[in-house]
């Protein structure tokens, strides 16, 4: 899967949640996660979690690395960088050690 931003990435994918899936409750992941559809609840990751443009969440999240390209409701605590893309909205309490914000 390849995320666009300045920089074409690829990412290693543990778990997708698909952009016609609902999920209710906790997900915790050793490595990256990322959200194409809706989730409401909990999300851990020891990776990455991707937000994609379609991706609504109501949790918080505690993971190494956030990329936000749709919205979250909730509070993020990414260990090591949070970037929200030109399209990703954040309502909720951030804590990270780099944030980058797109115009």
């Amino acid at each position: 899967m390849k995320i666009n931003n300045k920089k074409e990435k690829s990412l290693a994918l543990d778990t997708l949640i698909g952009a016609n899936t609902v999920f209710e409750g906790s997900i915790q992941s050793e490595r990256s996660v990322c959200v194409e559809g809706s989730i409401r609840g909990r999300i851990e990751a020891k990776g990455e979690v991707v937000v994609g443009r379609q991706g609504k969440v109501e949790a918080d999240i505690y993971a190494d690395s956030v990329v936000v390209g749709g919205q979250i409701i909730g509070n993020i605590n990414a260990r090591s960088r949070l970037e929200i893309t030109a399209t990703g909205r954040v309502t909720g309490d951030i804590e990270a050690t780099k944030i980058t914000v797109a115009e």
